[in-house]
């Protein structure tokens, strides 16, 4: 089930998950890392390390880039070319102090700064194809160029029993959308 499905983000959670992006930019900063597009990527990874009890403290790089954890190849590339094990030890503290849920919104959702860096769709240019294309039930849509999936992420929410596909040439930023649906749920898919 979807976090959004499942209505886990209110208005007591928000203060604490805006906190989330800023952290983990500051791990990556530390550790001579760039933080654009990067969020997303420790986002997810520490989503997918806290379900797991058994690997919450002691996984490190090299364990993910070997297929410890349950991500695609992509994923695990992407992780390699832009982690480094001193940004992924300070990175891993985290899980002891945020649930699942709330990396995995981060990693959906991961606020105004993120996305202004990652070159992201502007919302009102999400807000005009939306209201353009009126998507219903059972419909086909395509995203050429999708980016990190921004457009992909808000029409699921808002539509989610059509069927969607996004292309991106990119491959951080196709991975960066693979990580996004994959959280959502949806019937969406990213090549």
């Amino acid at each position: 089930m979807s976090i959004v499905e499942n209505e886990f983000y209110n208005n007591e959670k928000q203060m604490k998950i805006s906190q989330i992006p800023a952290e983990i930019a500051q791990c990556l900063v530390r550790s001579g890392i760039r933080p654009e597009g990067n969020v997303y990527l420790a986002a997810y990874l520490l989503h997918k390390v806290s379900q797991d009890i058994s690997h919450m403290d002691n996984i490190t790089l090299e364990d993910i880039y070997n297929g410890k954890l349950d991500i695609d190849e992509d994923t695990r590339c992407f992780a390699k070319a832009h982690l480094s094990e001193e940004a992924w030890k300070q990175l891993l503290r985290l899980v002891n102090y945020y649930t699942p849920e709330e990396l995995a919104w981060v990693a959906l959702f991961p606020g105004e700064e993120e996305s202004k860096t990652a070159m992201t769709t502007p919302h009102s240019i999400i807000n005009l194809a939306q209201s353009i294309l009126c998507v219903q039930d059972g419909e086909r849509v395509a995203d050429l160029g999708c980016g990190i999936g921004s457009f992909l992420v808000a029409e699921a929410q808002n539509q989610n029993k059509a069927h969607y596909y996004g292309y991106e040439i990119n491959e951080e930023r196709g991975a960066i959308a693979k990580i996004r649906v994959e959280l959502l749920g949806a019937d969406v898919h990213v090549q």
